[in-house]
């Protein structure tokens, strides 16, 4: 999954994927619906991309306004902590966030593609990356449970949208605006 950042020339509110946790305004009875938070997460990154997405495959949508203005000192949460070890957690929860939302094809090429990737990290003595791999190994069962935590809210909701379904709705809702990308 990456990450974009956009403007229209003829609208101010556009869909988007997932929402930015440090100026994200979430209804408290729809975050409370979804489940809040996920632990797996602790203690930073990628929480705020899995909320985002739980939201889209719980059926609600969720919105980038240009125009809006959120004041947030850059990292401040983590400005304390040791690079290594936010390098290990980022790898760490990306590769969590991959499996808890990617289903059939698309979650088996990713496990794939990242033990190929993790072979050759391990080949180039890339130990925070192993590090990150063993992390996310060791903590399967957590993720099997997130996942199937959102299989039972769908199950709830009666919806059962994937993240290809949410990324072809926002194209399909985006192609015909004039988005300027940077």
């Amino acid at each position: 999954m990456s990450t974009t950042n956009y403007t229209c020339k003829t609208q101010a509110s556009l869909y988007s994927l997932f929402l930015t946790g440090a100026n994200a305004l979430i209804d408290r009875k729809k975050i409370l619906e979804i489940g809040c938070f996920d632990e797996i997460f602790n203690p930073y990154y990628g929480e705020d991309v899995d909320l985002g997405l739980r939201a889209w495959r719980l059926g609600h949508k969720c919105y980038y306004e240009h125009n809006a203005v959120c004041r947030h000192p850059n990292s401040a949460t983590i400005k304390k902590e040791p690079v290594k070890k936010i390098k290990i957690i980022s790898s760490r929860n990306k590769m969590y966030l991959h499996f808890i939302h990617l289903n059939n094809f698309e979650l088996f090429y990713y496990l794939v593609m990242l033990f190929f990737k993790t072979i050759l990290r391990a080949l180039l003595f890339d130990t925070k990356y192993l590090k990150s791999s063993w992390l996310f190994i060791s903590s399967l069962n957590k993720c099997l449970s997130s996942k199937k935590r959102i299989r039972v809210f769908q199950k709830l909701k009666k919806v059962n949208l994937s993240v290809r379904d949410i990324v072809v709705f926002i194209k399909e809702n985006t192609k015909t605006l004039e988005i300027d990308k940077f």
